[in-house]
């Protein structure tokens, strides 16, 4: 089997976590954008997905109270999630556990990078001192993560004219 065959068959399989961008957000649901797949045995080693992957989250699979989703997760957040259900496309995942959360945000009033908070459950803009709470993953690392998900995104261009 050649490395193509192998690359073709990574697809998200229950217990495997996703690194995503937070594309939309809503009440009770939100959709992520997969831009790679880590096992969730063995070193926690990203893989790049042949095809574009989305996944949801309900707001009971965050892992932390809250009214509406909208207020802990906004759009462009990068999350890690594991896959909770795989036999339905897109996937669904959830932040229950310590790694799992929001692993590099940007602040919704001025778009600064927010850096590694001291306390695990809430963002603190450095420039305009909003606020916000969250489910912080432990492995939070804004520059870390972004150049990861930059690294493995699909890129979809648009037809050439």
């Amino acid at each position: 089997m050649n490395r193509n065959n192998t690359a073709m068959r990574i697809v998200p399989k229950k217990g495997d976590i996703l690194l995503g961008k937070v594309i939309s957000v809503g009440d009770k649901i939100s959709t992520i954008l997969v831009s790679a797949l880590m096992r969730n045995h063995g070193p926690l080693a990203p893989r790049p997905l042949p095809r574009t992957t989305h996944a949801y989250i309900f707001i009971r699979d965050v892992g932390y109270p809250c009214v509406r989703l909208g207020d802990m997760l906004k759009i462009g957040d990068l999350v890690l999630g594991l896959v909770k259900i795989d036999w339905f496309k897109p996937v669904f995942i959830s932040f229950e556990g310590d790694i799992l959360g929001v692993v590099a945000a940007k602040c919704s009033n001025c778009g600064a990078i927010i850096p590694t908070p001291k306390d695990y459950n809430r963002l603190i803009c450095p420039n305009c001192k909003n606020i916000r709470e969250t489910k912080i993953s432990v492995l939070y690392e804004p520059l870390l993560w972004s150049e990861i998900h930059k690294r493995y995104r699909i890129h979809i261009y648009p037809p050439v004219q």
